[in-house]
C-alpha cells in the first residue's frame, strides 16, 4: 500500500470531528530549502497550535486537555521541489474541535496575526470551512509520496476525547 492511502486509512477515523481548512504559507521557496529548515517550521507549527489553544480554551486547556485542544492533522508540501522557485513550502492542516460559538472571522484575523511572527512564517493564510471531508483530506495528501516526515504525524494534537484508532 503506498504512503498516501495508508496516511488517508489513518486519518478516517478522525474526519467526523474535521471543521476547517487551514494553508500557512512560510518564507522558504523550495529552491531554499537548507538542513534544518524543516524542523524549524514544524516549530513555528507547534508554536501557532498551542497559541491557538490557548486562544480558544485559555487555562482550561491544561485542565481539561481531553477535550479543550484543537484538532490539528498537518502535512508540510513543498520540500522535494529544489527546482521550483515560485513556490514556497507550506502547511496545510485539517482542524476541528473548535466550539461552535466562536466567530471564524476573528480566529482567522488571530491565526494570521501569529503565524507572521512565528519564524518563517508570512501573511499567506487560508482557513475555510469544510464542505466535503474527503475531498479535504485528498487535497492535503495530494504531494505526498515517499516522504513520512512531511505527514507531521508526530506534530498532529488530538483531544484527549478523539483518537486516530
Amino acid at each position: 500500500m503506498d504512503i498516501r492511502k495508508e496516511y488517508q486509512e489513518w486519518l478516517t477515523p478522525l474526519l467526523e470531528h474535521a471543521q476547517y481548512h487551514l494553508t500557512l504559507q512560510t518564507t522558504v521557496t523550495c529552491d531554499r530549502v537548507r538542513a534544518g529548515h524543516e524542523i524549524a517550521i514544524w516549530r513555528s507549527w507547534r508554536r501557532l497550535i498551542n497559541r491557538i489553544d490557548h486562544y480558544l480554551y485559555g487555562n482550561a486547556r491544561r485542565r481539561k486537555p481531553d477535550t479543550c485542544r484543537i484538532l490539528a492533522l498537518p502535512i508540510m508540501e513543498g520540500l522535494a521541489e529544489p527546482w521550483n522557485t515560485e513556490k514556497t513550502v507550506h502547511i496545510h492542516s485539517i482542524i476541528g474541535n473548535i466550539p461552535s460559538q466562536e466567530s471564524i472571522e476573528k480566529l482567522s484575523i488571530f491565526i494570521k496575526n501569529v503565524w507572521k511572527t512565528v519564524d518563517f512564517g508570512n501573511e499567506m493564510t487560508h482557513f475555510d470551512k469544510i464542505y466535503d471531508v474527503s475531498g479535504a483530506v485528498i487535497y492535503i495528501s495530494k504531494k505526498v509520496k515517499k516522504y513520512k516526515s512531511w505527514l507531521g504525524i508526530e506534530y498532529s494534537q488530538f483531544p484527549h476525547n478523539i483518537s486516530a484508532k
